[in-house]
């Protein structure tokens, strides 16, 4: 079902910043079209444009054995300058490509609108009218006036080698463009068979050339951004490219654009009362489906709308793995846009050898683990020890494919390589672990993300429910596999090490801890300590003993205030009070994640920038993990399963009395429901394999046997 007009994004004036701009994308090249004034902007990103040189090797100090060695020593100076400062180098980092300006003749923006439903965007100035789409299966824009346009394309103000300091160390969360230092940008123009074409090229180093070429013919441009060996190969690919676009023209391009973005719309709906709500799913999905696709790197911090203001992105764009990107690639699955997250999973996957090397180099272990703060060739950047280098977000990660497997019912993915890989991190930390005086199995040193930030008291009691929490997931996971696979030998293995392991630590009032002899005392943007709540699922809100845990944890949570929150936490909240099925709170929480904590284009921008008094984070830094983990909150009202069980509308608030969606459970199980004056009106499922599952709505419940293929309709 195509979304409707009132989900697209809409500005009635000129777009004033970078990270209001409109987004175009298709997991390759992104745009965000904006302007304040007589210029229109076209600032253009490529998703895997990075300066991946400067990285941090893990030799001399730069080791787990050196860190343990100076958490032992209490030498906190020791430790920030040896595992935090290569953060604050400006490289690796990711790049922006540059932009494109549109003169519009002295007249500023009247109209800007986003269909989402086509992926298009329309600018009206006076007498002036612009379309552009970024096609959805080209590494190609296209723009269209009424009128002919004069383009303008400038290169990214980098600094020049041999002018100015090499670089000022700053933190990376703010870094001017200018601390990196290349060749001057080369331009041109030329003209082939009626096509113009207006180009720069910018070498980064010896192997890495990149331009971006706009070719125009009459009142039609397209654009690309080419990436090769040297200026010559960049400047051919472009043209080639480009002059075959502009030859079949706009309106054929748009029609096989249109007409994926249509399948892609057809792979789920919802329907709701609240409107608003509804609006803001849609345009979650949008942006999944513009920056992240299989084939393609998976989504970094900004996914493909790098900044355009004249510093590196923030945080340089880069992929971290404490709970950032996981966040990221949580809604895709019940929205069944499987083929968005696929390349999440397949860079994983790619990556094992540098996992390898890492585990081998950094951790002297066997096995395999990624760096939690990482450029897109797997090389560690540094940053707080205690979540950069933290041997368990691996888990998560770990989670991730599993999850993909369990959705998408891909079986022979999960034994060819989902399950050596994961195997193989179970063989890590089994080779970094060692037995307490109980017995049980723990990391010599344990944290939990963020928390105490950069201070030696971030170093926990091993297991911090943190780590405990990933431990347990991921041995339980291996467990599960392997029984799903008849390995037994494997069973039999992953069964011991999981009776070898930590419970997690719960207070007396059964809230959990931060570890066996701490407690969250204060408000925190990063709830590490209930992550077995979710998105791990390992406490199961059915179950009573469980259902006490989450109550009291979640109510403590509440209690502590969320003067401390970023945008991503009220995202995370709203998940957990729909796992309690608290509907009317948890459309409040997403109301306020959305109203206060995102841009007009639904871009979370982390913190309170319009000082509502929500939070004391006030700055205006754009991610993406809130959106998607707000997108799947609102799933998790609708549809939630776990282990062969479905419930419908588990979370919704009372008010919501007519309500429908078509949304993906786990074992590729595809639920269409529709409930009308509060009751269930009509429920259907399709899987692509036999199996048995008990579907719950309210208090009525019935175990259905599917078969391969057949749609199997629900009566109570």
């Amino acid at each position: 079902m195509l979304p409707e007009n009132y989900c697209n994004i809409k500005y009635e004036k000129n777009i004033k910043h970078w990270d209001d701009g409109l987004p175009l994308g298709n997991g390759d090249i992104g745009c965000l079209i904006w302007g304040n004034g007589s210029k229109l902007r076209l600032s253009i990103d490529k998703g895997n444009l990075w300066d991946c040189s400067g990285a941090v090797k893990p030799e001399g100090d730069f080791t787990y054995k050196s860190l343990q060695k100076f958490v032992r020593q209490r030498r906190a100076r020791k430790i920030s300058k040896t595992f935090d400062a290569p953060y604050a180098m400006p490289t690796p980092t990711k790049l922006p490509a540059g932009k494109i300006i549109i003169n519009l003749k002295n007249k500023n923006i009247d109209s800007a609108e986003l269909d989402t439903a086509s992926a298009k965007a329309k600018i009206v100035s006076k007498d002036i009218q612009i379309e552009s789409f970024v096609h959805a299966e080209k590494p190609i824009g296209f723009i269209r006036a009424n009128i002919p346009l004069d383009f303008l394309i400038e290169n990214p103000e980098f600094g020049e080698i041999g002018k100015g300091k090499k670089y000022k160390t700053k933190a990376a969360i703010t870094q001017s463009l200018k601390n990196l230092h290349y060749e001057k940008a080369e331009k041109g123009s030329l003209s082939i068979k009626n096509i113009k074409y207006k180009y720069f090229t910018q070498k980064v180093n010896e192997r890495l050339t990149y331009g971006i070429f706009i070719a125009t013919a009459s009142n039609e441009a397209a654009y690309t951004v080419s990436v090769a060996e040297n200026k010559e190969k960049a400047k051919a690919n472009a043209v080639a490219l480009l002059s075959s676009a502009i030859k079949s023209g706009y309106d054929e391009n748009f029609l096989s654009h249109k007409k994926w973005w249509n399948n892609f719309w057809n792979e789920s709906f919802i329907e709701l009362p609240d409107k608003y709500i509804e609006q803001k799913w849609y345009i979650t999905n949008y942006l999944l489906g513009s920056c992240s696709r299989e084939g393609y790197a998976p989504m970094p911090l900004q996914g493909v709308w790098t900044a355009d203001n004249g510093q590196l992105p923030p945080w340089k764009g880069d992929y971290h793995f404490d709970l950032n990107i996981q966040l990221c690639y949580l809604s895709y699955l019940k929205s069944n846009h499987l083929s968005c997250g696929k390349s999440y999973i397949d860079f994983l996957l790619n990556n094992e050898e540098a996992a390898e090397k890492f585990a081998r180099n950094f951790y002297a272990a066997n096995g395999l683990c990624l760096p939690s703060v990482m450029d897109i060739n797997g090389n560690a950047l540094g940053g707080w020890a205690m979540y950069s280098l933290s041997p368990t977000n691996q888990a998560w990660l770990c989670s991730g494919i599993k999850d993909y497997c369990d959705y998408s019912g891909d079986d022979k993915l999960l034994k060819s390589k989902a399950y050596p890989y994961m195997k193989k991190y179970g063989e890590f930390l089994l080779s970094i672990m060692k037995k307490d005086k109980r017995g049980k199995l723990v990391l010599p040193l344990s944290s939990s993300p963020e928390t105490h930030d950069n201070r030696l008291s971030a170093w926990l009691k091993p297991n911090s429910n943190y780590d405990n929490s990933m431990i347990r997931c991921h041995f339980k996971n291996l467990l599960e596999i392997s029984e799903k696979l008849k390995l037994y030998d494997d069973k039999e293995k992953w069964q011991s090490v999981l009776n070898q392991l930590q419970e997690l630590p719960v207070g007396r009032d059964n809230v959990l801890m931060l570890s066996a002899n701490e407690r969250q005392k204060h408000s925190h943007r990063h709830f590490s300590h209930l992550i077995s709540i979710y998105p791990l699922g390992l406490l199961q809100y059915d179950k009573a003993e469980d259902k006490n845990i989450i109550d009291a944890s979640v109510a403590d949570l509440e209690r502590l205030g969320t003067k401390e929150y970023c945008g991503y936490s009220f995202a995370w909240l709203a998940n957990f009070q729909a796992i309690q099925k608290r509907g009317k709170d948890t459309l409040n929480t997403l109301n306020i994640f959305w109203n206060d904590f995102c841009l007009q284009n639904t871009f979370h921008v982390n913190g309170d920038y319009k000082k509502t008094g929500k939070s004391k984070l006030t700055y205006r830094l754009f991610s993406l993990e809130g959106n998607f983990c707000a997108a799947d909150a609102l799933q998790n009202m609708l549809l939630q399963c776990k282990e062969n069980r479905i419930e419908l509308f588990p979370g919704v608030p009372a008010e919501w009395k007519n309500i429908s969606f078509d949304l993906l459970a786990a074992g590729n199980v595809r639920v269409k429901a529709v409930m009308k004056n509060g009751e269930l009106q009509a429920a259907e499922l399709l899987c692509k394999s036999d199996r048995r599952t008990k579907v719950i709505f309210k208090n009525k419940e019935i175990n259905i046997d599917l078969k391969k293929g057949e749609t199997k309709t629900i009566n109570f």
